[in-house]
């Protein structure tokens, strides 16, 4: 749609590609309003939508928690991924553009057998760099959830600053008995 060049394609733009600005901070606290369970966002469209059973503490739930935060941290980033393949699809080759509409070819075929296909490359990058960002988060995870409930969003930047500074152990690593004279080492 903003390739197309749809009316207001630059405001969605914007809009789009504004959460990346965004701290994590900031967003981990947004979301967390949202998925409240007395008054947050996602519960209120849900009544309003009439599926009453559907309400829920989307970040109390152990089975739920990961998948709101993942969604979460999809969000955030989905303007950065927009901005690449915007990018990537400005630098496809017209000619091939122009052949498959020469030959007739409609626009879910064209975007099926031509497009996707010369995206892959890019595709696969933002893949790696999302999966690279995923097992680096930290802020996120520790402002919405703290690794609970049940360990279920721990990470584990969160679980290696639960053992350093939350249980108060200081401590940093495993230590190893000394066969020899029974003392501990390092």
């Amino acid at each position: 749609m903003l390739y197309a060049g749809v009316p207001f394609a630059r405001f969605f733009r914007i809009a789009w590609f504004t959460p990346v600005l965004i701290s994590y901070v900031v967003v981990g606290i947004l979301w967390v309003w949202i998925y409240n369970y007395d008054w947050g966002v996602a519960n209120a469209l849900l009544i309003w939508l009439g599926l009453p059973g559907l309400v829920h503490s989307w970040l109390g739930d152990p089975n739920t928690a990961l998948w709101a935060i993942i969604l979460t941290h999809a969000w955030k980033w989905a303007g950065f991924n927009m901005i690449v393949c915007l990018a990537a699809l400005h630098s496809l080759p017209s000619e091939v553009l122009e052949a498959a509409e020469l030959d007739n070819c409609g626009w879910l075929k064209k975007l099926i057998f031509i497009i996707i296909p010369m995206l892959r490359p890019t595709l696969a990058g933002l893949f790696i760099l999302a999966l690279i960002g995923k097992m680096k988060v930290f802020d996120l995870v520790w402002i919405m959830t703290s690794g609970g409930p049940l360990w279920s969003t721990e990470t584990v930047s969160t679980y290696v600053y639960k053992r350093a500074f939350g249980w108060n152990t200081f401590d940093l690593g495993y230590r190893q008995r000394s066969r020899s004279s029974g003392s501990l080492s390092c």
